[in-house]
């Protein structure tokens, strides 16, 4: 009988974990030039010792033969870790991966979190039918698509600015409260097209607003403002850089004065304080179905790379 057990791993049972994950890996159409045992071992060793992090393992006759992980990403939200779980590929896996699902649906409830969530990231023709069983195994353990996602990327230009209509400034969003960007932000995404946000309940878009303008999370100075109308902010970027790379997000105008060039504006700005900076990429996460954001995104350069799935459950 198999059991699924909460533990913090030893030293033995992480690399245990890890020749498990490598030959899953080895064997998928997840599979690259990057993946080593070593690289593989060094991240799985790095999520066993983490703090947020909680391991599940599904134990057989003394034997470990799946694993996966869940995290604290937001307050009131836990989040499993891409392409989990993973089984041991002698070991007929739905049943084993059904188990551990529901075992991460008890970590949630002991956490007295909300909402349970995992993206299946980099997905291409290549790993359609891969993150399709995945989905699928998700959705017998009652999870719902959320969204799925366009995940894009530009080189940066030394664009001009455009200048918005005269009615408009623009400004620095470090020199922006939050409160004055709370409003502005709420109209432009409970009335919008983003459909992973749409998808969460009202305290979790609250909180995912704070941690959107979390100020103890750098941003990309030079690179995130403001659209102000009179003295109401009605259009917002932010940028934040990781390992030399841009982020953009999130994004956004508000309806009332949208199809009057500010989502350009915004753009053309961050670009030309990222170019400034010396950062040579950016990416953004899209909606799959929000053409209009997809069509000003393809106009300043930006290319698909792959989607992304996102699932969820709420307690």
């Amino acid at each position: 009988m198999t059991e699924y057990i909460v533990k913090r791993p030893s030293s033995d049972e992480m690399l245990e974990l890890a020749h498990i994950t490598y030959e899953s890996r080895k064997s998928s159409v997840l599979a690259d030039d990057a993946l080593t045992l070593e690289s593989v071992t060094e991240s799985v060793a790095e999520v066993c010792n983490d703090n947020d992090s909680v391991v599940v393992v599904a134990v057989n006759d003394g034997e470990i033969i799946g694993w996966t992980h869940v995290f604290a990403g937001f307050p009131t939200m836990m989040f499993i870790g891409s392409w989990y779980p993973v089984i041991r590929l002698s070991v007929d896996p739905e049943p084993v991966v059904l188990g551990l699902i529901d075992k991460t649906k008890e970590v949630l409830r002991e956490h007295e979190h909300t909402r349970l969530e995992i993206e299946l990231d980099r997905i291409t023709e290549a790993t359609q039918s891969y993150m399709d069983t995945y989905a699928e195994w998700y959705k017998k353990c009652g999870f719902g698509l959320a969204a799925t996602e366009v995940h894009m990327r530009s080189r940066v230009a030394g664009v001009e600015k455009k200048t918005p209509p005269d009615e408009y400034g623009v400004q620095y969003l470090t020199d922006v409260t939050n409160a004055q960007i709370e409003g502005p932000f709420f109209d432009c995404f409970d009335n919008g097209q983003d459909e992973l946000y749409l998808s969460l309940t009202r305290a979790q878009r609250e909180v995912s607003f704070r941690y959107f303008f979390d100020r103890r999370r750098p941003m990309v100075e030079t690179a995130s403002f403001a659209i102000f109308w009179k003295s109401h902010v009605v259009g917002f970027i932010v940028v934040r850089e990781d390992d030399g790379v841009a982020d953009i997000g999130p994004v956004g105008v508000v309806p009332a004065h949208q199809g009057k060039g500010l989502g350009n504006t915004l753009l053309s700005y961050s670009f030309r304080g990222l170019y400034e900076e010396g950062i040579e990429w950016v990416t953004l996460d899209a909606s799959f179905t929000n053409k209009r954001a997809l069509n000003l995104y393809e106009k300043h350069g930006f290319q698909l790379q792959f989607l992304k799935a996102f699932l969820f459950w709420n307690k």
